[in-house]
């Protein structure tokens, strides 16, 4: 060392080990007079190597976490002994540089044969002899050649030791790259084994090189189970017997099945369900049996109230999950059976029609006898409906309507009278602490069916909303299932199934309230309802969607045409005939069964409007079309100054046309939805026209299927219906034959309108 103040300094440190290396060089910068012939002289950079390598590798290889180097100048070998001379060092510009290799991570992701990495009675269950093991292998470095080194033992039970039993790898992997090897023998049945995975890095560096290894995973342990259940599970249940002569429950009734292991020791888990193979699994304990609540769906879904044999499959499985034989329950199941309750709250006092439960007792002072969504007819007058201020009106069904600690179905017609941005519920289930459910709407202007789970303050409940927004004005049916079988809740908005949400408990329900509810033991901790009620239905099952579908449109006119113009319904709305009218074969080769249309004058039609047509509603007809040379009209309803709707051929487009004005007044634009393809002449067709005033839509059906949709808001007419003609212009008439006319008031899903078709 030399210092520009004091000269020489004599070095402190430790004494200095062995020489790595030299360098020789110059570099002057005298402060004052000349020196050398070339000064001054510029820095001079150096590199020594040397033995320093070597001692770098030896540190390392003892894992040290520092290693130490001295520079020092040298004169003869002299080191800082001479004097007249010194050098100085930069300590910012030295380093030193090593080329090394990491050594690779421990394996991630054990698996064994896809089913982890676990010991003891963890350990899982193989059914095969000739698993796949496998783990992901890392490195510090970029790496193309790691390799995953397999190995694996044997335990002897008799001894409580492990013996090897072999090994594997795979090699060339990169980095983060799965490594897999498949044992191919030497597992036997009942067979505990155990494995373990390391990472081994292969390195070359000029003419040497080795390999660097990880640490192994820890043991990894499993057992090999070839042999599954050699006999089906038992089946049975206090509700749903087996005796073929006898019928049991109804459709949709959930009660407790029993599974048992028919005395197989090592069955974990049963499998059961409605078709074969069954999906639906529960686990158990080794060798245990399983009860629980199983929902019995239809039989024929396209007939969904009706009973007949059933079958319920239910296989057990193993450990392995080896899968045992089937046992394919039969029972005769029953019929879907009635409402437990029904309010058709078009009275005043809100009567029960159906079941023991008590009329609603009003409070606050609702409105009854309000106009709902349907026209008067001569056969039946117009139900009317309750309308609830959204203040303090309610009405309390004092006894529980239906059983909510089960599966059960509630169904009301809904109308709101504004967005109130909060939650309001239609109809709750009070107990002691909250309701058992609630079904109203939410503070996102969507509709809500909500199920607490217990009876207490501020419970753990499961909400379910719907996918659609609340329209002001729209009477809306609402439907919410709770399947304790499947514990499962599903909402249906106009019979379109919109929310499902899981529901693992219930309870049961001490009273039912219309327009309110009761949560955190308050009865005002929502507001109250504000718009009206109709319809109010509940039963103690559950309804399929087959037989929810029906409930959003319900018929009010249908003329079969055969031979006169009777209306079939209860509404007995005689379309009369024109003086011309004749009648010709269906399209199943009935005769005198088809009004047929000459173009000029023939139709027939009622005495006044069918429709509430600023309401959902649904138009149908079947149609052989004979003519396109003019517009011809299948079906319509009239305005004031035009007509209404119009379900007819378009000759400007050759389609089938849904068609309707934007107002009530001479020259008005429309909204139209056309048929994809152009209508077919002199074959029969099947056409459906259905506006939702929910959603703010006019869509036309053919053949079942969906063909054109439009947005659109409809308006309220006043005059008669018509078949085979429109009212206004030159009418229009339907040059064809015209079969099985129908009329719904209510929005009909996409499934029953291909229900209707194919019926």
């Amino acid at each position: 060392m030399a210092s520009a103040g004091s000269g020489k300094l004599t070095w402190g440190g430790p004494a200095l080990g062995g020489l790595m290396g030299e360098f020789s060089g110059h570099a002057h910068k005298p402060s004052t007079g000349a020196g050398c012939s070339d000064d001054p002289q510029p820095d001079k950079p150096f590199e020594i190597g040397g033995s320093m390598t070597s001692a770098i590798s030896t540190a390392a290889g003892g894992s040290a976490s520092e290693v130490a180097f001295t520079l020092t100048a040298r004169s003869g070998g002299a080191g800082e002994t001479t004097g007249e001379r010194w050098k100085k060092f930069k300590l910012a510009d030295t380093k030193i540089t090593a080329d090394y290799n990491s050594p690779p991570a421990t394996p991630t992701s054990a698996s064994t044969d896809g089913r982890g990495c676990t010991t003891g009675s963890a350990r899982p269950v193989l059914s095969t002899a000739t698993p796949t093991l496998r783990a992901v292998v890392t490195d510090p470095d970029t790496e193309t050649d790691l390799q995953a080194v397999f190995e694996w033992q044997q335990y002897n039970s008799t001894a409580g030791t492990w013996s090897a039993l072999g090994s594997g790898q795979m090699n060339s992997l990169h980095n983060g790259g799965t490594g897999s090897v498949q044992i191919k023998s030497g597992l036997v049945q009942g067979g505990i084994y155990q494995w373990r995975v390391k990472t081994v890095d292969p390195w070359t560096y000029g003419t040497s090189s080795g390999t660097d290894a990880s640490t192994p995973t820890g043991w990894c342990e499993f057992t090999v189970d070839l042999i599954g259940p050699g006999v089906a599970p038992g089946v049975s249940s206090p509700v749903y017997g087996s005796d073929l002569n006898q019928v049991y429950g109804a459709v949709g009734r959930t009660a407790p099945f029993t599974f048992t292991a028919s005395g197989v020791s090592d069955v974990t888990a049963y499998r059961y369900g409605w078709a074969d193979p069954p999906t639906t699994q529960v686990s158990v304990a080794a060798g245990a049996s399983a009860t629980l609540a199983v929902t019995p769906p239809p039989p024929a879904p396209a007939d969904p109230t009706s009973g007949g044999l059933s079958r319920l499959y239910v296989v057990s499985l193993d450990a392995a999950g080896h899968i045992s034989p089937v046992n394919e329950y039969a029972f005769n199941l029953g019929s879907a059976t009635p409402e437990n309750a029904s309010y058709k709250l078009d009275d005043a006092v809100s009567a029960n029609s159906a079941g023991s439960a008590p009329a609603a007792v009003p409070a606050g002072g609702p409105t009854t006898g309000v106009a709902g969504r349907f026209q008067p007819g001569p056969g039946k007058a117009a139900p009317t409906t309750v309308t609830f201020d959204g203040t303090d009106d309610v009405a309390t069904v004092n006894a529980p309507a239906v059983d909510t600690s089960t599966s059960f179905t509630v169904s009301v017609w809904a109308r709101s009278d504004g967005d109130t941005a909060d939650y309001r519920s239609v109809v709750s289930a009070p107990a002691t602490h909250s309701s058992a459910f609630l079904l109203g709407r939410a503070s996102t202007n969507k509709w809500r069916f909500a199920m607490p789970q217990s009876d207490t303050v501020a419970p753990t409940h499961v909400n379910t909303f719907s996918t659609s927004s609340i329209q002001a004005g729209a009477w809306t049916n609402l439907t919410a299932v709770y399947d304790a079988g499947a514990k499962q809740v599903y909402l249906y908005v106009n019979g379109v199934l919109e929310g499902s949400t899981a529901q693992p408990a219930a309870f049961a329900s001490t009273t039912l309230q219309l327009a309110g509810d009761f949560w955190n033991d308050s009865p005002t901790f929502e507001k109250k309802w504000k718009g009206g009620l109709a319809d109010l239905r509940l039963w103690n099952r559950v309804l399929s969607p087959g037989e929810i579908a029906p409930l959003a449109a319900d018929l009010v006119g249908r003329w079969t045409l055969d031979g006169d113009g009777t209306d079939s319904s209860p509404w007995q709305r005689t379309a009369t005939p024109t003086a011309s009218a004749f009648y010709v074969e269906d399209r199943d080769s009935s005769a005198y069964s088809a009004l047929q249309g000459d173009g000029a004058t023939v139709a027939a039609t009622t005495a006044g409007p069918v429709l509430r047509s600023d309401q959902s509603y649904t138009v149908a007809a079947w149609v052989r079309l004979d003519s396109t040379a003019a517009y011809e009209e299948v079906l319509g309803q009239g305005g004031t100054a035009r007509g209404a709707i119009f379900l007819r051929y378009d000759t400007a487009t050759l389609k089938w046309q849904f068609f309707v004005p934007t107002v009530d007044v001479g020259t008005p634009s429309y909204y139209s939805a056309r048929s994809t393809a152009n209508a077919a002449v002199g074959v029969w067709t099947h056409l459906a026209g259905v506006y939702d005033a929910a959603a703010g839509t006019f869509k036309i059906y053919v053949n079942g299927a969906l063909n054109g949709s439009i947005a659109g808001r409809m308006w309220a007419s006043n005059g008669v219906f018509d078949i085979g003609r429109q009212r206004f212009g030159t009418g229009d008439f339907f040059t064809g034959a015209i079969d099985d006319v129908r009329a719904y008031q209510g929005a009909m899903p996409a499934a029953q309108v291909a229900v209707l078709f194919a019926g």
